[in-house]
């Protein structure tokens, strides 16, 4: 078959050095040793500790490779070689893996951004019956589609010897397998990412205008400065260029738990103004004694209720991402699992619960009914809104 490469010899090194390290630990690893210009496959087939990792990184550092080739080289041609994209994908999972914890965490912030805070005026155009009702039924739908790619994506993956496939990929591959044209699958493929673009675009926009929003209201509030919104969009710009350098999600960890811990705040923030108002206004909050809320709404509001509380479960975008950089990939979907289910009930009853105590005064964006009732609760008010601008900020590095 030839002469072996240096390539070839590094693979081999960093293999046995990882079964090496791997005895201690007792872990099962998959050794695939193919000649010449293919590769030697390094994986993982059954869960890994983290010693066991923290070993196989020391091994590859020692060894120091370069990768021969770009971040970006992907064939666009299912009938080219793969391998390179193998190798690659095998040294971002030992060198910038994440673990569950890790990407639990992404997963929550990638689903809890701004549209957790419109949920409340979605449940009102609901009814607070049909409101809880429709977003646990969409919960329960999204986390079944989240599912069904990942064992889709998976599948393909094991039938074209390939470590990992993102979404258009999936969709190139799946398309293959079903027969199609190989134009109909390049097609496919970039029908995905046109939509993909769309979506996060339009995600993207919100999170732009609400982070604006929310720093115009605190320095005019605070220091009487009356710049417009685009002023505010224009130097937000700058940070949010620089930290989308960050390719990594394991560097991004810190950030995100940082904002998870934000929006905790925030939310325990607006619950105490919600059990404020509930109990301030005695009978008058109480729904069927108001008047103020109804139970269903009309067919015509169910449409912006359904709008907004899709717009909300926004984060099967970094699904397959989020399992590509996993230490254990098989841990993705209870990962998912756990995370909607979070997510799920989270959005029903904070959609709820805001809706009873603001009734039909119930803004866009429920930080617009936090009004300081003196100036303690207003310098809380406006911390608050600051904690969720960042928060959204962290929404758009993931």
């Amino acid at each position: 078959t030839g002469e072996p490469k240096y390539q070839d010899y590094w693979w081999l090194a960093t293999a046995c050095l990882a079964v090496m390290a791997n005895e201690t630990s007792g872990d099962t690893e998959q050794l695939i040793i193919k000649n010449d210009n293919e590769l030697l496959e390094y994986s993982a087939v059954s869960t890994s500790s983290s010693f066991s990792v923290e070993r196989r990184v020391l091994a590859v550092e020692k060894l120091n490779p370069q990768l021969p080739f770009e971040e970006s080289e992907r064939p666009d041609d299912l009938d080219k070689d793969w391998t390179f994209v193998s190798r690659k994908n095998i040294q971002k999972r030992v060198y910038h893996a994440t673990s569950n914890l890790d990407t639990l965490v992404h997963l929550l912030k990638g689903n809890i951004g701004t549209g957790l805070l419109a949920l409340p005026y979605a449940s009102k155009e609901a009814g607070y019956i049909l409101g809880p009702l429709g977003l646990l039924f969409l919960g329960l739908i999204a986390t079944h589609c989240m599912v069904v790619l990942l064992e889709s994506a998976n599948t393909l993956c094991k039938r074209n010897d390939i470590q990992t496939l993102d979404y258009a990929e999936t969709m190139q591959f799946a398309m293959r397998d079903r027969g199609a044209h190989k134009i109909v699958g390049k097609i496919s493929k970039v029908t995905v990412n046109t939509f993909l673009i769309i979506t996060q675009f339009g995600f993207c926009s919100v999170y732009f205008v609400f982070i604006g929003k929310n720093l115009q209201q605190v320095m005019y509030q605070t220091y009487c400065i009356e710049w417009s919104i685009k002023a505010w969009i224009a130097i937000i710009i700058l940070p949010i260029i620089l930290f989308s350098w960050i390719r990594n999600l394991d560097n991004l960890a810190p950030l995100s738990t940082l904002a998870n811990m934000c929006i905790l705040v925030g939310l325990a923030v607006i619950l105490y103004d919600e059990i404020y108002q509930l109990v301030t206004n005695g009978s008058s909050a109480v729904p069927v004694a108001s008047g103020k809320v109804n139970s269903f709404d009309t067919i015509q509001s169910l449409a912006l209720f359904f709008g907004t509380a899709i717009f909300s479960f926004e984060g099967i975008g970094v699904v397959l991402p989020l399992e590509n950089k996993m230490k254990i990939p098989a841990h993705a979907k209870r990962v998912v699992y756990t995370g909607m289910l979070t997510v799920t009930i989270l959005y029903s009853s904070f959609g709820l619960i805001g809706y009873l105590a603001y009734g039909d005064d119930i803004q866009a964006s429920i930080t617009l009914n936090l009004c300081g009732r003196d100036a303690g609760t207003a310098i809380l008010f406006l911390l608050t809104k600051l904690l969720f601008a960042y928060s959204v900020f962290s929404s758009f590095l993931v």
